[in-house]
C-alpha cells in the first residue's frame, strides 16, 4: 500500500528496508490464508496493509473492505528469513522471534538479561551457553 511503502521509506538502511519487506511480506501470506479460513474471504496480498501501532505492534487492516482484521501479528526477520506467527482475536497475545544460534559479546549477558537469567547462564554446562543465550534473548524479542 501507498502507506506502508512510506512507511518503508522512512528506515535508515537499505538492509532494514529490505528486511521490513520481507517480514511484510511472510506476515501477509499468514494473514491471507487466516482470512481464507476464518471468514472465507479470499484476499490478495496488495489488499492487505500491515503498519506499526504506536507502540510498535503490527496492526492489519483489509482498506479496500473497510475492515480491522481481529488478529494479533508478530513478525521477525534475520539474515533474509522472515518468520511471523499470529492468533486470531485481538484479545490474545502471540510473539514469535528467528534468531541464528551463534555466540554473543561476552557483555552481551550483562546488558540484556535479567540477574535470574544470567544465573540460568551461569548454572549451565560448558556446552549451552551459546544456545542458552540466543533461546533467552529470543524469548524477550518475541514477546517485544
Amino acid at each position: 500500500s501507498p502507506e506502508e511503502e512510506q512507511y518503508r521509506q522512512l528506515l535508515r538502511s537499505d538492509k532494514r528496508r529490505r528486511d521490513w519487506l520481507l517480514g511484510r511480506h511472510a506476515a501477509k501470506q499468514l494473514v491471507a490464508s487466516l482470512v481464507e479460513e476464518m471468514i472465507g474471504r479470499e484476499i490478495a496480498l496488495n489488499a492487505i496493509t500491515i503498519l506499526p501501532h504506536a507502540d510498535g505492534w503490527p496492526i492489519v487492516t483489509l482498506p479496500h473492505y473497510g475492515d480491522l482484521l481481529p488478529l494479533t501479528l508478530s513478525i521477525s526477520h534475520s539474515r533474509d528469513r522472515a518468520f511471523c506467527a499470529a492468533v486470531w482475536g485481538m484479545d490474545r497475545f502471540v510473539g514469535a522471534d528467528i534468531e541464528f544460534i551463534e555466540p554473543r559479546p561476552a557483555a552481551f549477558p550483562d546488558e540484556y538479561f535479567t540477574a535470574l537469567e544470567r544465573q540460568f547462564l551461569a548454572a549451565a554446562s560448558p556446552e549451552q551457553p551459546t544456545t542458552l543465550t540466543n533461546a533467552i534473548w529470543s524469548g524477550k524479542e518475541a514477546r517485544r
